[in-house]
């Protein structure tokens, strides 16, 4: 049996078309101690460039990767255990980890799909995370002009450690209806309070960005009994003053 004192740090899964990520930078080096929350490596994918942080802490005994690689999504990047497991034992993680990436055979957990719900005769595209025991009052992330839910796609995951986090497409965006409309904010803030009510939240946490902004803040003007809080990032119809 493998000592359960040896952790890894996998290529993660960023958006559901996700299959593999490049290595472009390494933020750590054998030896180092990193602590949950560390930058570890710096991964590109087909959509998407980030900074993956570390899950687990400890000393970083073996990077299994090198800048350029390209692996696909589960594979070991790194082993972290303390300095008195046996090297031996961190060869043969290594080993085994590089073989399943080579064979494909790697452990890859199922991932949240994507939904539609109806709102005004409008299919709403939305994706759901949330943990076991989620605590009250869901969140809901609204993205800006010509994003989709995607855009959440770093937020919405640590968001739903403690809550339910929906996060949709408004219409004419990502995968829901292309039926905008008369395109006002009105019909947008219309739809975000009818998809509340399909999914039978009776009050949320709303975040907007930029278009989204806007339109949570209308939500909040219109029915302010359906928030809990509304944070705004950006908000189109904002000035400094």
């Amino acid at each position: 049996m493998t000592d359960d004192r040896i952790l890894t740090v996998t290529m993660p899964k960023w958006g559901l078309s996700m299959t593999t990520g490049k290595i472009v930078e390494i933020h750590v080096a054998e030896g180092d101690t990193i602590a949950k929350g560390d930058d570890v490596l710096d991964i590109d994918t087909d959509k998407i460039a980030g900074t993956l942080e570390a899950a687990v802490a400890g000393p970083v005994r073996r990077l299994v990767v090198a800048v350029g690689d390209e692996l696909p999504v589960g594979a070991v990047l790194a082993v972290v255990a303390p300095a008195e497991v046996p090297d031996g034992e961190i060869d043969a993680v290594v080993e085994e980890a590089r073989a399943a990436a080579a064979s494909g055979a790697l452990d890859v957990p199922d991932e949240p799909q994507p939904q539609l719900v109806d709102v005004g005769g409008r299919q709403i595209s939305y994706l759901t995370l949330a943990p076991e025991e989620p605590s009250d009052d869901p969140v809901v992330l609204v993205h800006g002009f010509g994003g989709d839910k995607n855009s959440w796609l770093f937020v919405q995951q640590p968001l739903a450690e403690e809550r339910a986090a929906h996060a949709l497409d408004l219409p004419g965006h990502g995968a829901s209806s292309k039926d905008v409309g008369d395109g006002s904010l009105a019909t947008l803030r219309d739809t975000v309070v009818g998809f509340l009510d399909a999914l039978g939240v009776e009050r949320a946490h709303l975040v907007g960005h930029s278009l989204g902004g806007a339109v949570v803040a209308a939500v909040a003007q219109a029915a302010p009994g359906k928030v809990a809080s509304l944070t705004l990032l950006a908000p189109a119809g904002y000035t400094a003053n």
